[in-house]
């Protein structure tokens, strides 16, 4: 699903994000990226996303070298990823169902099907109440689960999240983890950027761990009943 050969990115500024990362995740994996900050978690992430591009190496998701990738196909290959980052990226003169919305209205999604979706996914982060609420009135810790209910809603294959538990309390950060985990049995791809590393050990998944750019750790999905 998700293919990396000797993936680097170096900054106009010297700086090296990444140094030759070499990564093969499988379709249906459920993979931890950790590391300090500054090890290169969120650059592979936009990586991914084709947000930005490597300085060299190649990346092959799903059946496509991203390195070859023309720009005018980008939108088209991004449809099946879901993507959370930390900046949430949310409109914020707009309600939270509008928010969730405008990512499916983007696909040309019968109005029908999104207010579906959007009200199923809204119940699944806890904000059903708020929908009508403008998304610069809400908390940071509710600005977090519209973004997430804004990448869940496409239903996507592979879904990219950068901290997303990092601005929730315990029991949401558990619910936000119960929801990735039910959408990663129905065969959703994740890879999750976090600095929790309590989540990671409660959780039996794969863990990608970076340092200044190199990865220094790479353990297996762990099966249940180990």
């Amino acid at each position: 699903m998700i293919r990396l050969f000797r993936v680097s990115k170096r900054y106009p500024e010297g700086v090296t994000a990444l140094h030759e990362v070499s990564l093969h995740i499988e379709k249906g994996e459920f993979a931890f990226l950790t590391g300090p900050s500054g090890a290169g978690k969120t650059t592979l992430l936009r990586l991914l996303f084709r947000e930005e591009r490597p300085t060299s190496g190649q990346i092959i998701i799903d059946g496509r070298n991203l390195i070859k990738l023309p720009r005018k196909e980008v939108p088209f290959f991004r449809r099946n990823i879901g993507l959370v980052f930390q900046d949430f990226k949310l409109i914020p003169h707009w309600t939270v169902y509008e928010n969730v919305a405008f990512a499916l209205e983007a696909l040309g999604t019968p109005p029908r099907e999104i207010r579906k979706r959007v009200l199923r996914v809204l119940g699944m982060v806890g904000l059903h109440g708020k929908m009508a609420r403008k998304a610069a009135v809400l908390s940071g810790g509710e600005q977090q689960r519209v973004a997430i209910a804004r990448a869940l809603v496409k239903e996507p294959k592979i879904l990219l999240a950068d901290e997303p538990t990092g601005n929730l309390d315990n029991e949401m950060a558990c619910r936000i983890m119960e929801i990735f985990e039910e959408i990663n049995t129905r065969g959703t791809t994740i890879v999750m950027a976090t600095h929790n590393y309590e989540l990671v050990s409660r959780y039996g998944n794969r863990v990608i761990g970076l340092d200044r750019g190199r990865v220094v750790e790479a353990t297996e999905r762990v099966a249940e009943g180990t």
